[in-house]
């Protein structure tokens, strides 16, 4: 189980490298490029998730584990995340599209996908900020949701074409508070060398 001062302790040690919010900028990123082909964005993000995680865990081996050892407990492998946060996702989905139902009007989803977008990146990270216990991922989550209907607002105009702006500042987002943890964590860990 995960509850207690030493699964606090586990989720800030497997997510305070900061390694995960570059990994999603670089998703974001990716999606943002390849939004206007169209048909590409589902094999595009089927590539990352699937070379993505051991191409994070490469890195994470590299980099993170000279410095403060590893220990992963059985239920924070990438599956358990990865089906955590599925299933917050198509929970999410789910209840936007019930919404765009009983409104009636898929036309107001056409001109809120942004901020539905949002809510969908926000779900996902307050789910990682409750396994990592991380405030940053909270702050991520709020940021998220917030973006997404800033982006609505002023683009919502452009419909499904106000996705790649919001990708964008996602991926800025994500890339500079990854980046500033990372820093941290490697001045705060030399490497040891065994």
């Amino acid at each position: 189980m995960r509850n207690g001062a030493f699964g606090k302790d586990i989720g800030r040690a497997l997510y305070g490298d900061g390694l995960t919010e570059l990994w999603a900028a670089a998703l974001f990123l990716a999606m943002a490029a390849v939004w206007d082909v169209g048909g590409a964005l589902v094999p595009a993000l089927a590539v990352i998730a699937v070379f993505g995680w051991p191409v994070l865990d490469r890195v994470r081996r590299r980099i993170v584990e000279p410095r403060i050892g590893h220990a992963t407990p059985a239920d924070e492998e990438p599956k358990a995340l990865g089906s955590g946060m599925a299933i917050t996702t198509v929970a999410v989905i789910g209840g936007a599209l019930f919404v765009a139902w009983w409104v009636g009007d898929l036309g107001l989803v056409r001109v809120w996908v942004a901020g539905i977008a949002g809510a969908l990146v926000a779900a996902g990270t307050w789910y990682l900020a409750g396994r990592s216990n991380l405030t940053r991922h909270r702050i991520l989550s709020m940021a998220s949701i917030m973006w997404g209907f800033a982006v609505s607002v002023t683009w919502g105009d452009r419909g499904y074409d106000s996705l790649p702006i919001f990708f964008v500042g996602l991926a800025a987002a994500f890339a500079v508070t990854g980046a500033v943890a990372l820093i941290a964590f490697l001045r705060a860990n030399p490497r040891v060398d065994a």
